[in-house]
């Protein structure tokens, strides 16, 4: 799960125990990353977006090299 979307300054992204050891993203509209971490904890995991510009925006979780998990993600100024 990720909220509130739109967002402006953080996400709260909900992540189950199967997600741990995986990489979540932040990939803009040209396909580069912005940003990355690897997910350490299960639940509730929140997400400072200030840096970004405002746009579309694509967030990942990759595990093993294939892509678990894609969603859009609208950030507003």
């Amino acid at each position: 799960q990720l909220y509130p979307n739109p967002a402006n300054a953080k996400v709260n992204v909900l992540l189950s125990t199967e997600n741990i050891g995986s990489v979540f993203s932040i990939v803009n509209a040209l396909g580069q990353e912005i940003l990355s971490q690897t997910i350490t904890q299960m639940g509730l995991n929140i997400i400072n977006i200030e840096a970004l510009q405002s746009g579309l925006y694509y967030c990942k979780i990759v595990k093993n090299n294939i892509n678990s998990s894609v969603r859009k993600l609208m950030v507003v100024r």
